[in-house]
């Protein structure tokens, strides 16, 4: 209010007056609003992490066996198998790369991404755009080129350019941690490329 004497007593126009205090009111609605999210959200943070020490308090005090048990049922193993550290796999970045050297080689490619795990060699390619009504006959050329270079491979090729981000995001998570869920990961994309 103080605000709203001062700029009447500077201003002295009615029509400046009333358009001042108009503004300043909404701006200070505005401001309310954005306070009033503002603990909302803040409110709702404390409450999850309220929830979180409860949840961890309770697995504290429960008893060993119990939690165990509920670990391996949530994870979907049985009570017999033990848990570890997750499963290592066999990721070939040597092999990744030259295969994406010989894809990339292929006219009418412009861009690869290409994961080796196991014995799987998953390959995913971009290509030119006037060069897209020959998909079928560049995938074919990839397909004999890296099975000719890596017979002991099962070779998948895909031109999809959805597939080709997910192939590319595993390949760089594949650099950082090799565990089992970037193989499984891998298989979900094989199963894609077949349609």
């Amino acid at each position: 209010m103080e605000k709203l004497i001062c700029l009447s007593r500077i201003l002295r126009s009615g029509i400046l007056v009333a358009c001042c205090i108009v503004l300043l009111l909404n701006g200070g609605c505005a401001m309310d609003n954005q306070e009033q999210r503002f603990q909302a959200d803040h409110n709702l943070e404390q409450q999850m992490h309220k929830k979180e020490e409860q949840e961890r308090q309770t697995q504290k005090q429960a008893p060993p066996a119990k939690a165990k048990q509920k670990q391996a049922q949530s994870s979907g193993q049985s009570s017999g198998q033990k848990q570890g550290k997750p499963k290592k796999i066999k990721v070939d970045h040597d092999t990744a790369n030259r295969s994406k050297l010989i894809a990339k080689s292929v006219d009418g490619v412009t861009d690869a991404a290409v994961v080796a795990i196991d014995q799987d060699l998953s390959v995913a390619v971009d290509v030119a755009q006037m060069k897209r009504f020959q998909l079928k006959a560049i995938r074919k050329e990839i397909f004999h080129q890296l099975r000719k270079a890596y017979p002991d491979y099962k070779v998948h090729v895909s031109t999809d350019r959805k597939i080709l981000q997910e192939l590319k995001k595993l390949e760089e998570k594949t650099y950082q941690q090799q565990t089992e869920a970037e193989k499984k990961r891998l298989q979900k994309i094989n199963e894609d490329m077949k349609g």
